[in-house]
């Protein structure tokens, strides 16, 4: 009987441990922060903003080069198509850990909790929290941000192709914050790809639809306080003079990335990779890396 009972306790102590172990892990705060938002603005298929940032608007230049900098010749994830490195922004993990498509992220929510996105791991260190995510193209909000972390996702549906253009999705966002104050807001502009399918990218217009994102951009930056904010800017991939991309090329691989914020470090700015991104904000908020993320956190782009 005492035996039994030995071994029933010894279970018991197994089994809370673990539970302290795994609270331990859970995603919480290491202290404050000097960021009460971050907002992130990705521009699909911008590249380089196409050739080392030749198509940048000299005013979206100024922004960033007030406490933040513009960097180029980085890489995206392999391969360069939009649903592996959206992905791999929002998760902080390589493609091949999230096995996501274009047509998968389309149809299929994102439910792999091994891997989950910056969304919730900021839902489960703050539950109170607004969170938001304004996509021209739906499936990033349907497919790879997860129902638990509860965004304000808009769109939300199940389908493949954009139900408007990116300056519907700009008065959407706009009209959003009229009201509310997201901790993160994630923004992403479709149009400059969609460009660069039909006329290629680096055509006159895919220049117009690239540096009219960047107006877009700065719109939704304009709306908070740079004393408290952290900018990002992201592309997910370049793209050909044929309209193509999703090969190793320079054209089809070269991003860009865009950081401002009262404690970054400009100089420390010299890598980046999409798969960084989730880190970064977390390393930002100062809420803990879960250990399923790959990305570096790149400690040294923020000052003490």
């Amino acid at each position: 009987m005492k035996s039994r009972i030995l071994k029933v306790s010894a279970l018991l102590m197994m089994i809370a441990v673990l539970m302290l172990a795994g609270c331990a892990n859970e995603p919480a705060y290491m202290g404050p922060s000097a960021y009460e938002s971050v907002v992130v603005v990705g521009i699909d298929g911008g590249g380089e903003l196409f050739h080392d940032g030749d198509c940048v608007l000299p005013e979206f230049a100024a922004f960033f080069a007030t406490d933040g900098v513009l960097g180029y010749n980085f890489r995206c994830e392999t391969p360069s198509i939009s649903a592996q490195n959206w992905g791999a922004y929002l998760h902080g993990v390589t493609p091949d850990k999230l096995e996501v498509t274009n047509i998968k992220i389309a149809v299929q929510r994102f439910t792999n909790r091994k891997y989950p996105s910056v969304f919730q791991v900021i839902r489960n260190a703050d539950p109170t929290c607004e969170l938001a995510s304004f996509c021209t193209w739906a499936p990033i909000n349907y497919g790879l941000i997860e129902t638990s972390a509860k965004v304000h996702k808009v769109p939300d549906k199940k389908f493949m192709n954009e139900l408007y253009l990116d300056g519907r999705n700009l008065e959407l966002v706009l009209d959003y914050l009229d009201t509310a104050k997201p901790k993160m807001l994630f923004v992403q502009f479709v149009d400059a790809d969609e460009t660069g399918h039909m006329y290629g990218f680096g055509s006159p217009k895919y220049i117009e639809e690239v540096k009219r994102s960047q107006s877009y951009a700065l719109e939704v930056f304009s709306r908070f306080d740079p004393e408290k904010t952290l900018f990002l800017v992201i592309a997910d991939h370049g793209g050909t003079m044929d309209g193509t991309h999703g090969g190793d090329t320079d054209e089809e691989m070269s991003v860009f990335f865009g950081i401002r914020g009262k404690t970054v470090n400009p100089a420390a700015l010299t890598s980046f990779r999409p798969r960084d991104l989730a880190p970064i904000i977390l390393n930002a908020l100062n809420i803990t890396i879960p250990s399923s993320m790959e990305g570096d956190p790149h400690e040294s782009l923020f000052n003490e």
